[in-house]
């Protein structure tokens, strides 16, 4: 009788330690799943707005077209398609179509789209369109938490759009620098007017 009950408790002891170790393997996996899970979460988090940024929609692509098109007709420009463009601009759209336009028309004429933009609107243009441009890219900054680091040219851009004289093409380099900013922070490759992340030697 009492070596029968030393070998259930042997029994009982393997078959405890069998279950601990199961319980103890089944956690470790559990946690590894969820640790798992939770970085990926994190990844993706992290990576929104990011990893497709490049991929324009069919929109955007139609709307730098038909900017480019606007601009290079023969007498000059076609302000009805040209002005048709700007209004459909927005701050969910804005930043897709500077990048879009570097990506597929800058190296045409070596311009962003707010230097063709500004050589090719009328003063009523400018003032219009840029405005709302203006504003697009202030609202889509301030999503992308970068409004601080663009302040100083929008305020340039502000002042020399509110001129009682004229309005100096040259802002344009302000528009082209709140892009960069921005096209760096959504890990854009054109950020830049001459393509895939190039810059000036100046």
């Amino acid at each position: 009788i009492v070596n029968e009950v030393v070998e259930l408790g042997k029994a009982i002891s393997g078959t405890t330690t069998s279950t601990t170790e199961e319980t103890t393997s089944t956690q470790e996996e559990t946690s590894t799943q969820e640790n798992n899970s939770t970085e990926e979460s994190e990844e993706t988090e992290e990576n929104e707005g990011k990893t497709n940024i490049d991929k324009f929609s069919p929109e955007v692509v139609e709307m730098v077209d038909v900017f480019n098109d606007a601009i290079h007709v023969w007498d000059g420009t076609d302000n009805d398609a040209f002005n048709a463009v700007c209004a459909n601009i927005n701050k969910d759209n804005v930043l897709e179509v500077m990048l879009a336009w570097n990506k597929y028309h800058s190296g045409q004429d070596g311009e962003s789209f707010m230097e063709a933009f500004m050589w090719d609107a009328n003063a009523t243009q400018k003032k219009q369109f840029g405005k709302l441009i203006a504003r697009a890219l202030r609202d889509r900054a301030e999503e992308l938490g970068v409004y601080d680091d663009c302040a100083a040219d929008f305020a340039k851009i502000d002042k020399e759009l509110n001129s009682l004289l004229w309005i100096s093409n040259d802002i344009s380099e302000q528009f082209e620098n709140i892009v960069a900013i921005m096209a760096e922070k959504v890990n854009s490759q054109y950020g830049s007017k001459l393509g895939k992340g190039e810059t000036t030697n100046e």
